[in-house]
């Protein structure tokens, strides 16, 4: 039997959540070179900042009651309020977003995440991204 898709089963899971704002992708991960001599190599490690900050996406998670874990194929719409008028790139705090998101248990995997949407938003100290998470289709 298939399932049929309702308006019931697809639509918002949450609307405008405060997430804090996040570190940028270049602060997020630290490298250091491993091993002695001859068999050297790079290792890439979770900086304080982003420990941090997926310590405080995951308590915003469970206070708002968010750790869903959907199957369901999702658009995400962000509003990026950042601290101070300093320029920044957009980009670069998504994937932070996703992946602790993710870690929190909001969702299964970030490749269910079809679609986002970006905006820019008014600066607020000490800085958030709102979020809202939509269903656009049921898993299979």
């Amino acid at each position: 039997m298939d399932s049929v898709q309702t308006l019931d089963e697809l639509g918002v899971l949450f609307e405008n959540v405060a997430f804090p704002w996040p570190p940028s992708v270049n602060d997020f991960y630290g490298k250091r070179v491993i091993g002695k001599l001859g068999k050297q190599f790079v290792g890439v490690y979770l900086t304080k900042k982003a420990k941090t900050f997926i310590t405080n996406v995951t308590a915003t998670v469970y206070q708002q009651g968010l750790n869903l874990k959907t199957p369901h194929r999702l658009r995400m719409t962000a509003v990026t309020c950042a601290p101070t008028r300093r320029k920044y790139d957009i980009s670069n705090y998504v994937k932070l977003l996703e992946d602790s998101l993710e870690q929190a248990g909001v969702y299964l995997n970030d490749n269910q995440i079809d679609e986002w949407v970006l905006r820019r938003g008014k600066i607020m100290k000490p800085g958030f991204i709102f979020i809202t998470c939509e269903i656009i289709a049921l898993a299979d």
